[in-house]
């Protein structure tokens, strides 16, 4: 799988878009290479991460910076992009602000308006070691997931454990150690 977040800045802008269709992509949304795979047969899955239903509640997990989009950015070019019929998969870390009721709602509709081809993957916060992260783990997950599958959404979101579990990766990591960027 390639991090675009790192990828991004070892790779200049003038490298073939078939370099990036190779592996999956994980981004937090990297404004100058997320429009160029739009059209684009490639990647297998994209892993976008939007870990709240807000700019607020995304920034919690997401660090501010003039090269990652906006939760209202991310939305958009994820709606264009799915409508090529790649895969994509929302990745969203369920701390106590992102997993109320009014974020479960948002995320509903959000489903509703996307392509079949969009599903919501949450997990856990994972355990990052000397993170002081501005937010917790949730105690309601299995609620919130309930309730976003209320409806029609039920085969589009699922729960996974934690990945930074299994693969030494952590979503809250970012964040920990960008704490000074923005």
């Amino acid at each position: 799988t390639i991090l675009l977040s790192e990828f991004v800045v070892k790779t200049p802008l003038s490298t073939p878009i078939f370099q990036l269709c190779k592996s999956p992509v994980t981004t937090v949304g990297i404004k100058g290479m997320l429009p160029r795979l739009i059209g684009q047969a490639c990647p297998d899955v994209l892993y976008v991460s939007l870990h709240g239903s807000s700019d607020a509640e995304r920034g919690l997990l997401v660090p501010s910076h003039p090269e990652v989009m906006d939760y209202t950015e991310v939305i958009r070019f994820l709606r264009e992009y799915a409508q090529g019929g790649q895969r994509v998969v929302i990745n969203y870390v369920a701390t106590a602000a992102n997993t109320t009721a009014a974020s479960a709602e948002r995320l509903r509709g959000l489903l509703e308006t996307l392509p079949e081809n969009v599903e919501l993957r949450v997990f856990d916060l994972n355990p990052v070691r000397d993170a002081k992260l501005p937010c917790r783990a949730s105690p309601n997950v299995t609620a919130f997931i309930l309730s976003i599958q209320a409806g029609d959404q039920v085969g589009r979101v699922r729960y996974s454990k934690p990945v930074g579990q299994t693969h030494d990766l952590a979503c809250g990591q970012m964040r920990a150690d960008g704490q000074h960027v923005g």
